[in-house]
């Protein structure tokens, strides 16, 4: 305009600076709006607005995270990286090439049979505010050897605990403990499993099994414990000393499982 105007900028009604141009120096997300410059020519007693929406690209924080959920005969890779304006647009690739992409959060589904251990996916995230993206991985891979079973006594021997256990592998293995008719006592669960039974006389001879699940190993690996009543020797059942002489009183363990303590009663 000529004579020259005055310019004020608004922001919500208020005031954030006069001049033709606003410049916002480290401008961040709280920077975010709108924005409405005002122009008055005193002169020539006139006024005229227009307005500026502000949009500020802010990346998601940190980065992606990988995830892997096991289910009968497949598995589900989730990849999620929240937040961030825009979205940070995500994408999956496999060893066969890449895979799914979607903004956020994306997974990919596989049948268990076209995986081997050793298996490598990557996530890669995308956004406007990164020049680099940001990469998490999943490597698939099989736990070694298979479960381990054993069982203790506890809680002053009023329970048998069996416990099995088949550590690594990703995702980890499924553990469950099965009864000598193959039902499942309890629930499963990841790597270790346990199940508490109330000490009692008939389960003397009985037999229980751990199976572990795990998509890349067929078929299931298990381990099996029987449950053994102990057997005990003694040495000599009657001992004679003379009196203030040293009395010997042994006694021996075999079998038994759980283990069994040993515990000696006077008269």
């Amino acid at each position: 305009s000529n004579p020259p105007s005055h310019y004020v900028w608004l922001r919500d009604h208020t005031q954030v600076h006069t001049g033709p141009t606003y410049i916002i120096a480290r401008a961040g997300r709280v920077h975010t709006g709108l924005y409405t410059c005002l122009a008055h020519n005193s002169y020539l007693d006139s006024r005229t607005q227009t307005t500026v929406q502000l949009t500020i690209y802010y990346p998601p924080e940190g980065q992606p995270s990988c995830a892997v959920h096991p289910s009968p005969g497949a598995v589900t890779l989730l990849c999620a990286w929240p937040e961030g304006l825009p979205p940070a647009q995500l994408q999956w690739e496999g060893p066969q090439g890449p895979g799914p992409t979607a903004p956020s959060n994306v997974t990919w589904s596989h049948a268990a049979a076209q995986l081997s251990s050793g298996s490598i996916f990557t996530c890669t995230g995308r956004h406007p505010a990164l020049a680099p993206p940001a990469l998490c991985t999943v490597t698939l891979w099989e736990p070694l050897g298979r479960p381990t079973c054993w069982s203790t006594a506890t809680m002053g021997h009023q329970f048998i605990m069996l416990s099995c256990e088949w550590p690594g592998g990703e995702p980890p293995a499924t553990l469950s403990w099965l009864d000598e008719q193959q039902q499942p006592l309890g629930s499963s669960s990841s790597s270790t499993a346990v199940h508490l039974l109330q000490a009692q006389e008939d389960l003397a001879g009985r037999e229980f099994t751990c199976r572990g699940t795990h998509l890349l190993r067929t078929p299931d690996p298990h381990c099996h414990l029987q449950l053994e009543a102990p057997q005990l020797d003694v040495a000599e059942p009657r001992v004679s000393v003379l009196e203030g002489g040293e009395a010997w009183l042994e006694c021996s363990l075999r079998g038994g499982t759980p283990p069994a303590q040993l515990l000696w009663l006077g008269p």
